[in-house]
């Protein structure tokens, strides 16, 4: 090296200004990791009691919704009253 060339790198990472970026960098890379695994653990725990296998069936009178099967089968009755009902409103 002559004598007007520097010794010191310019991509030397020890001043404090590169270790203070890269600090908050790291740190926040880590918490973006933590974050995304307690979403994905408890979406894999919750993911299970809210999959269901009802029937579903397009509710009579009700402009293509959906209902279950299941709550229609026990009170056609009572549901197409509550209808009735709603329709006069």
């Amino acid at each position: 090296m002559g004598s007007g060339e520097s010794t010191l790198n310019n991509n030397d990472s020890t001043r404090p200004e590169d270790n203070a970026s890269r600090s908050r960098v790291a740190s926040a890379v880590a918490a973006a990791s933590v974050l995304a695994a307690t979403c994905g653990a408890i979406a894999l725990m919750s993911g299970s009691e809210t999959t269901t296998n009802k029937k579903t069936m397009k509710a009579p009178g009700g402009n293509g919704a959906i209902m279950n099967r299941d709550d229609f089968e026990k009170d056609p009755k009572g549901y197409f009253s509550a209808n009735r009902d709603r329709n006069k409103k």
